[in-house]
């Protein structure tokens, strides 16, 4: 052990990052949905620069936990693609490619302030590993939750459960 007053990094009680695990928000409604996110790989944010600037955090081969609030757990995912304006963002379809707009969608305003870069949806591609209905979502008390789209997910006792209940080797 280091005396205290010999290190320069102050103590701290925040839990270690894995480096590698996130927790994300993903608040359903008309501008985006699960079962689109689900069908075409991605997790998303917008609707006001606050929701969308943490999307920025996930690299890719970062893996995602995505947390539906008020509901639980519903998937995770590895970051195939970085943080990408929904004009940008490409799906497969068809054989083929084409933007996340020419999709149906069951998020009918995705397409919502696209030409405004502060308030558009952002679209963070993601290779899901597993994932599950709304309504099977997983949860349990004491579980971390947070209104940020996008934290690092240190929570030692959720990490534990999110690898049980989705099958990931810790």
């Amino acid at each position: 052990m280091i005396d205290p007053q010999e290190t320069t990094e102050p103590p701290s009680k925040r839990e270690s990052w894995n480096e590698t695990d996130f927790y994300v928000s993903f608040g359903e409604g008309p501008h985006r949905s699960w079962n689109d996110a689900r069908e075409y790989g991605f997790i998303s944010g917008g609707q006001g620069e606050w929701y969308s600037r943490t999307l920025g955090q996930p690299f890719v081969g970062a893996r995602v936990f995505v947390h539906i609030p008020s509901e639980g757990y519903v998937g995770v995912g590895e970051v195939t693609r970085e943080k990408t304006p929904v004009t940008e963002f490409e799906v497969d379809e068809d054989g083929g490619t084409t933007n996340i707009l020419d999709v149906d969608l069951d998020a009918d305003r995705m397409d919502e302030n696209a030409d405004d870069p502060e308030l558009r949806e952002y679209l963070v591609g993601v290779e899901w590993k597993d994932t599950r209905p709304v309504e099977d979502a997983y949860w349990e008390t004491g579980m971390y939750a947070n209104q940020n789209t996008v934290t690092k997910l240190r929570n030692q006792f959720t990490l534990e459960r999110l690898y049980d209940e989705f099958d990931i080797e810790g």
